[in-house]
């Protein structure tokens, strides 16, 4: 008898982080404000030292952009929820990136946090996507398997998989909603976290930016620029390479 209670344990963990692998507690809605009736919305997800990867898209555009508002899904089923506001590190257009950061908290229905000492910046860097000391390279082709993740009918975050042709396929004839959105290499092994491959960018043809060009493009900023100076992880990656 305890075996089988334990059997079925197990099958329930198994389907819970197929359905809901960890990855989706790091990836977030963001939702940009450029003024009356104009607002962007797209993806992002969060790296080491808190920094947020998202295309360059969602948060500039001709207009002033009056604040960019983060939505994170960190109870996994759950609905997503207000998690803060951003402002832009590093932007490049030619890649279609931007280096989003926390400016400040709120609690889950947007109502600001005070600046210091708040429970949700205390928590924020402690649930990330490494990708610093993960990033890896894949031979891909069109029947690769791939998982990326959408907002479900009660707004939460799922995850969506397919093989990569179809998804790219589907790209080119989706709106701007899905730039910024992380993709990731479906694992073939029980209890191993897929394989992050990059984030949806593009103008007129969706692709998908590679992470070893977004770590290149950090620690390019970060060797001509002081703006990355008090994130540590990223200072000690891009000086070990």
């Amino acid at each position: 008898m305890p075996k089988i209670i334990l059997l079925f344990f197990l099958v329930i963990n198994l389907n819970a982080e197929t359905l809901y692998p960890s990855w989706l507690r790091y990836g977030l809605k963001i939702v940009s404000n450029f003024g009356t009736q104009n607002e962007i919305e797209g993806y992002g997800i969060i790296i080491n030292d808190g920094l947020i990867l998202t295309s360059a898209q969602n948060v500039y555009r001709s207009s002033q952009i009056e604040d960019i508002l983060l939505y994170d899904g960190s109870v996994l089923g759950d609905h997503i929820t207000c998690l803060g506001y951003a402002k832009v590190l590093a932007l490049d257009m030619n890649l279609d990136l931007a280096i989003l950061v926390p400016s400040t908290f709120t609690d889950i229905y947007c109502n600001l946090l005070p600046v210091q000492g708040n429970f949700r910046s205390l928590v924020f860097k402690e649930s990330f996507l490494n990708l610093l000391e993960e990033t890896q390279e894949f031979a891909l082709d069109k029947n690769s398997n791939i998982s990326y993740m959408v907002i479900g009918d009660w707004l939460e975050f799922q995850r969506k998989t397919m093989p990569l042709g179809e998804f790219m396929s589907l790209l080119q004839i989706q709106k701007e909603s899905f730039l910024g959105m992380p993709v990731f290499l479906n694992s073939k092994e029980f209890f191993v976290e897929d394989f992050f491959i990059g984030i949806i960018t593009g103008k007129s043809h969706k692709t998908i930016l590679e992470a070893k060009k977004i770590v290149q493009f950090l620690c390019e900023v970060n060797k001509k620029t002081s703006i990355f100076e008090e994130y540590p992880s990223l200072q000690e990656n891009c000086y070990a390479n």
